[in-house]
């Protein structure tokens, strides 16, 4: 579904639609607002809705080098058709496409493609989706490698202290988590139909494992501190920048560059990176 729920929030940031409890409802009189959504996450979301409706295959290029358990074969039924051929050429470190017309026609007016091929500004943005079958070394591209040196340096302040009190799991933090857990099993919530959620007889509880618990929840906020408040073209969004850019909550790039930061200014915090 995420890549639906990301189409909503594109459609409701270009004006095209109100944002429901389900979804997004289309709007009587559409008008495009003063203050556009980003590019680069409108083309994420374009790009997540292709792949989602089977309108863009990424084909795979040279030898894939990745462990025989994620091998990638090409299955089509005996006498079938061929798979079909590349209709976008592989071009600035990007490897081929088979697009429909409407995804060809969409990824066009956004400037992603001219003249059959990926223009240079769809390298980043295809980074964000970062295909398995093109194999990208997207980690060790001196670009990257330059947007983690950005990061580092010119890291807000209220970014800083977000990242602090995120990696920071103390004696007080265990206690409280603790205690949320034996609250939950003495008093399991309701689902919406009244039926009470089935619980244990026994509580198995360490701190141990509330401390995994705990470290499984936080790398999960830290990715997604990344995705609203970084992009690869502009470094930490401004407050104002932060408003204009969609919630791309599977984004790779953003979770690498997480992995890239924290561990150079949090080697201590293994969970972190």
């Amino acid at each position: 579904m995420s890549a639906y729920e990301m189409g909503c929030s594109a459609l409701a940031a270009l004006g095209q639609a109100k944002l429901e409890a389900w979804g997004a409802s289309p709007r009587a009189a559409p008008k495009i607002p003063a203050v556009l959504p980003r590019w680069d996450d409108i083309c994420s979301v374009v790009l997540g809705l292709a792949d989602q409706h089977n309108e863009i295959d990424y084909l795979p290029t040279g030898i894939l080098k990745r462990p025989a358990s994620h091998a990638q074969f090409v299955i089509t039924p005996i006498g079938g058709p061929a798979p079909p051929a590349p209709n976008i050429a592989a071009s600035h470190g990007l490897g081929s496409a088979h697009a429909s017309a409407k995804a060809t026609a969409a990824m066009t007016a956004l400037g992603l493609l001219e003249n059959g091929q990926w223009t240079k500004h769809a390298e980043a943005i295809l980074w964000r989706e970062n295909p398995s079958e093109w194999n990208l070394d997207v980690v060790g591209h001196p670009m990257f490698k330059r947007a983690v040196e950005t990061a580092i340096e010119t890291m807000p302040p209220d970014i800083q202290a977000e990242l602090d009190k995120l990696t920071r799991i103390d004696e007080v933090a265990l206690d409280a988590a603790m205690e949320r857990e034996r609250n939950a099993h003495e008093n399991p919530p309701q689902r919406t139909n009244g039926l009470t959620l089935f619980r244990t007889k026994t509580l198995s509880l360490t701190r141990e494992k509330v401390a995994f618990g705990i470290q499984f929840d936080r790398k999960i906020q830290l990715d997604e501190l990344f995705f609203r408040h970084w992009r690869l073209a502009d470094g930490w969004l401004s407050p104002t920048d932060a408003k204009r850019a969609l919630n791309i909550f599977h984004d790779p790039l953003a979770k690498a560059m997480r992995r890239a930061v924290m561990g150079r200014i949090f080697p201590e915090t293994p969970f972190a990176h």
